[in-house]
């Protein structure tokens, strides 16, 4: 998630400036819209923002991959049919970690 967050940051930031250009006639293609944002900023000006943007994916990812795990553990007995495999998710849950009840 990271990785691609700070990857992709070029072409979220041309992205951004082609939506928010008022006058459909003055928007240029993806490609013109990088080179005149290099010529501009310089390379470096096409990563900024890409630090908080590969955080939010990564946090983002981690969260969203817990919940998945957390919730996988809720809704599927363990291979004996008991509940303990459930009993261990809550506990972890109420003891602030989640990854422990796996």
């Amino acid at each position: 998630g990271s990785f691609a967050g700070l990857v992709t940051t070029p072409l979220d930031a041309a992205k951004t400036r082609i939506m928010l250009t008022e006058d459909p006639r003055a928007r240029l293609g993806l490609w013109r819209t990088l080179g005149v944002m290099s010529k501009e900023c310089g390379m470096m000006g096409l990563f900024k923002g890409a630090l908080p943007r590969g955080l939010h994916s990564g946090l983002g990812g981690a969260l969203w991959l817990g919940a998945f795990e957390w919730t996988k553990l809720l809704l599927w007995p363990s291979e004996d049919g008991r509940s303990e495999r459930n009993d261990r998710a809550t506990t972890a849950l109420l003891q602030g970690n989640i990854f422990q009840g796996t």
